[in-house]
C-alpha cells in the first residue's frame, strides 16, 4: 500500500485536500508502527527459542561489535551497522526501533566526558574574570546555560 502525501506547489490545495494527505500519513504511521511491533515479536520470540548457550555466544558476539564501534574505531550509528556489523541500509530502521541509536548515543567514552568539563570549566571560570567561582555561582551558571 502507498499513500501520496504531494500537495500542489503553489499552495492551491484544498482544505479537503490537505486533510486527505494528513489522514494518509496517520495511516502510514499506523501501518509502520504495527509492522515495527511485529518485528520486535518475532526478533524476541526468535531469540527466546534459541538455546541459552547461543543466546549468550550472540550476545558476547554483539558486546564485542559494540565495543569495537564505540571504544576502538569511535564510528558512528552508521559505521557500526555497515562497517563493523556488515549490514546494509536496511538494517538501519529495525535497528534504531530496537533501541541501538539511543544506546549508540549514549555511550560517551571518558576522554570525551573530560573535554566537555574542561571546556565547561574554562567557560566557567573567563565568566568569572578568571577566578575560581563560588558553588552559588557554579550552580547559577549550569542551570543558565
Amino acid at each position: 500500500m502507498t499513500f501520496s502525501t504531494e500537495l500542489p506547489a503553489d499552495g492551491s490545495a484544498s482544505d479537503g485536500d490537505k486533510q486527505q494527505k494528513l489522514d494518509a500519513l496517520a495511516r502510514a504511521g499506523v501501518a509502520f508502527t504495527q509492522a515495527m511491533n511485529e518485528e520486535r515479536e518475532r526478533i524476541e520470540a526468535k531469540w527466546r527459542a534459541m538455546p541459552e548457550d547461543d543466546r549468550l555466544d550472540a550476545f558476547c558476539a554483539v558486546v564485542g561489535l559494540l565495543h569495537k564501534a564505540e571504544f576502538e574505531q569511535r564510528t558512528s550509528y552508521r559505521g557500526l551497522l555497515y562497517d563493523v556489523c556488515g549490514f546494509g541500509p536496511e538494517s538501519y530502521m529495525l535497528a534504531q526501533e530496537m533501541g541501538l541509536i539511543d544506546l549508540h548515543n549514549s555511550i560517551y567514552r571518558r576522554s570525551d566526558l573530560e573535554e566537555l568539563i574542561s571546556r565547561a570549566m574554562d567557560k566557567l571560570v573567563g565568566a568569572h574574570g578568571g577566578r575560581v567561582p563560588t558553588p552559588e555561582a557554579i550552580k547559577n551558571f549550569v542551570l543558565k546555560g
